[in-house]
């Protein structure tokens, strides 16, 4: 879709609160982790310990950082390049997992 493709070039961050999804069979499990609620407290933990031992490696891991303020998960992962200037690669999503929709079609981009 057009939204995705937008959000994606200059700042790698897809918007799916507006169930703006590419379709299941198109994304082919392209992340093997979504950490959704990525800005809370155990999301960060998880995101730094993701970052420290599976960004690169013989261990990579695909994954991406979810939740819904865009302001504070691009602020997250501005906080990761301190820790590997190769996080600014991790992608963003916006959604809400309110919407039920938008999480089915979530799960079918991660493994």
């Amino acid at each position: 879709s057009e939204t995705v493709a937008q959000g994606l070039a200059p700042s790698r961050v897809r918007d799916f609160s507006k169930t703006a999804f590419p379709s299941s069979k198109m994304a082919a499990r392209e992340f093997q982790v979504i950490i959704f609620g990525a800005t809370g407290f155990a999301g960060e933990l998880m995101a730094e310990y993701f970052v420290k031992h599976y960004l690169k490696g013989d261990k990579k891991v695909k994954f991406a950082l979810a939740g819904r303020n865009q302001v504070k998960l691009e602020s997250l992962r501005e906080k990761l390049c301190e820790i590997d200037s190769d996080a600014s690669s991790i992608q963003i999503m916006l959604g809400d997992c309110s919407n039920v929709e938008g999480a089915d079609e979530t799960s079918c981009i991660a493994h």
